[in-house]
């Protein structure tokens, strides 16, 4: 009877670790877990979809499998990491070009390690701020939507919303139709300084203090415009990705795709501060 294995399941979805039951098949690996509503659900991964693994110590393995967000799985077990090694020596997953050093001796290692240090730390200060603006820019608008909307409700408890005049200015902004591949939702704050801003994904906030010096219904809808364009064209998108590229980046080494949300999410309030020309 073939053994099951234990350990820490991620679905990609969030950062939450689902304690998990792990069986090994000839050509794929199942998991089975039971999900926040206490529901069994399985999972089946096939090993050719599986994410190349770099670094498997005596008796710990992160798996990867899948692309963008992927999904995780944790194991500590010396018997579990014999048993892949064994299992799948021929695997794709399991071609890494680490190991392909390591057989060359310490020679290989310092070579394979100083040539990957010399990139990562050409990458860390050239490449990021192109990099992430490029991710950015093809970042799926349901994805940027919902991490959008995570933010607003992270900033918004810093103001007192006036639900009668924000129900005015969306009113007039839909007068107004602008063509919009969002859906724009506009939140009016009692703030006495002139201000507004675009959250990715949808949201405005107008602060009542610009509302105050303005004098003509053309002024609020040039306001509006120009938000609602910083939207569209996810200026605020690209402007968050590039001020925290460096922490996306070490995200992205360590495999740890869920954080990059609670990364966006705890620097909302950033976009206080955004400016454009």
């Amino acid at each position: 009877m073939e053994k099951i294995f234990q350990g820490k399941f991620y679905n990609g979805l969030s950062s939450f670790a689902y304690e998990a039951s792990i069986l090994l098949e000839e050509h794929a690996i199942l998991i089975a877990y039971n999900d926040k509503e206490e529901q069994e659900q399985t999972v089946v991964w096939d090993i050719n979809q599986m994410q190349k693994n770099e670094f498997i110590d005596k008796a710990n393995v992160t798996l990867i499998y899948g692309v963008f967000p992927p999904q995780s799985l944790e194991v500590h077990s010396a018997e579990f990491v014999s048993e892949i090694k064994s299992k799948y020596a021929k695997a794709p997953f399991m071609q890494s070009n680490y190991h392909f050093l390591a057989n060359k001796g310490l020679k290989g290692v310092l070579i394979g390690g100083s040539a990957c240090l010399g990139l990562l730390l050409l990458f860390y200060f050239f490449g990021i701020p192109t990099v992430a603006e490029s991710i950015a820019t093809k970042f799926p608008i349901q994805y940027e939507e919902q991490l959008g909307e995570q933010m607003f409700e992270a900033l918004i408890k810093n103001y007192e919303v006036d639900s009668a005049k924000s129900t005015l200015v969306n009113d007039f902004y839909k007068k107004l139709n602008y063509p919009s591949n969002y859906n724009i939702k506009i939140t009016v704050v009692q703030e006495d300084m002139v201000n507004a801003f675009a959250v990715p994904g949808g949201n405005i906030v107008v602060f009542d203090g610009i509302l105050e010096k303005m004098r003509s219904s053309e002024q609020l809808a040039a306001l509006l415009a120009h938000e609602a364009s910083h939207i569209e064209l996810k200026h605020s998108t690209k402007s968050i990705f590039r001020s925290l590229g460096n922490y996306l980046f070490i995200s992205l080494i360590f495999y740890d795709i869920n954080a990059i949300a609670s990364i966006l999410i705890d620097n909302a309030n950033m976009l206080n501060n955004l400016s454009y020309s």
